[in-house]
């Protein structure tokens, strides 16, 4: 049974979203940390809806303390300096900030050190997306039936398959490997803050140009962690995702996940975009 504690929705004039977190039938807490906020931009009337997905790192001390801090601090951050005229930059800054907070954390509580986790932050204004990313957290664009996925995994397994390694070695996500992070918050170096948006349609260069990606009437915007997806395969995930509910898909998707066997944290953010 799904807990409704665990779960938070709200209704704007431009979208419908429901947050969902549940620490599946193995792990005996739940490390992911999930937040969403709708804030009046400093310098407009505009109003901005930030969500934010933080996954502690399984293997380090105090994983779902990180997640934690990380997911408050984007959201203050964002909340502090949201201006219209640079939401890229917002973002960026956000998350290098949750990465000082986590490690000025561990300085003053020196028994967790080494405590990490995932950061996905997605800014929409005015319809607009804005995303930025580390780690295997992901972002995904139901859009007339087909699932985009927008950001890049930051793994040993992607970082292998771009080096061409994967195909001639057989690497599949069931590698010891697959899921060791190559970008995280609580690096004790700047993090490398991933502002690519994969193209759904013509393929650009360089993929931080599609930032300000323009949503249209009827998009679906899934923002998991892996205890999601390393259950529910991009079929399962559309299939779950077609109730005109923000609410019920976030609840189809995570109880599902827990029938196929539920071995991580499984978190799942649903917007639904105003038709």
């Amino acid at each position: 049974m799904l807990d409704d504690r665990d779960l938070q929705s709200a209704s704007q004039s431009f979208l419908d979203y429901a947050l969902l977190s549940h620490k599946g039938w193995v792990r005996s807490n739940n490390e992911d940390c999930i937040l969403a906020k709708v804030f009046s931009a400093n310098d407009s009337n505009t109003v901005g809806f930030a969500v934010v997905l933080c996954d502690g790192v399984g293997g380090h001390q105090s994983g779902e303390v990180a997640a934690r801090i990380g997911a408050e601090t984007v959201i203050a951050h964002i909340g502090e300096y949201l201006q219209t005229s640079d939401p890229v930059r917002l973002l960026k800054d956000a998350v290098i900030s949750a990465n000082s907070a986590i490690l000025k954390a561990y300085a003053d509580n020196p028994e967790q050190e080494g405590m990490a986790a995932t950061c996905l932050a997605i800014l929409l204004i005015e319809h607009h997306l804005y995303l930025a990313s580390l780690g295997d957290s992901r972002a995904y664009l139901l859009r007339e039936g087909t699932l985009h996925q927008l950001n890049h995994d930051h793994t040993w397994l992607e970082d292998s398959l771009g080096a061409e390694i994967g195909p001639r070695k057989g690497i599949t996500r069931s590698h010891p490997l697959a899921h060791v992070l190559s970008r995280y918050l609580g690096s004790t170096q700047v993090p490398e803050v991933d502002l690519r948006i994969r193209a759904i349609a013509k393929p650009v260069l360089n993929e931080t140009q599609n930032q300000g990606m323009p949503l249209i009437a009827g998009d679906r915007l899934l923002i998991c962690s892996d205890g999601l997806t390393d259950m529910l395969n991009d079929h399962e995930i559309v299939e779950n995702m077609v109730c005109d509910s923000a609410r019920k898909n976030a609840q189809k998707l995570v109880l599902s996940a827990l029938e196929k066997g539920g071995h991580d944290n499984v978190s799942v953010i649903v917007v639904h975009q105003s038709k």
